[in-house]
């Protein structure tokens, strides 16, 4: 999860204009993961209206294609 929320999904993000946090580092991520700590360029995005949530959820989707928990 870590590869996608630092790479495609933050640069998804970024290129509709959010500005995301930057990320933890791999370590810091694992160690947070799950937890109220965890990193998630979505947090970002949760400040944001809800239409531009709507414009950018179908664009840049949470989750990589094909994951499942």
């Amino acid at each position: 999860m870590y590869v996608y929320y630092s790479g495609p999904l933050t640069e998804c993000l970024a290129g509709l204009g959010v500005d995301v946090s930057p990320e933890p580092g791999l370590t810091t991520f694992v160690e947070n993961y799950g937890t109220d700590a965890s990193w998630n360029p979505y947090d970002d995005v949760a400040a944001l209206s809800p239409d531009e949530i709507n414009r950018i959820t179908p664009k840049c989707p949470q989750e990589p294609e094909g994951w499942s928990y």
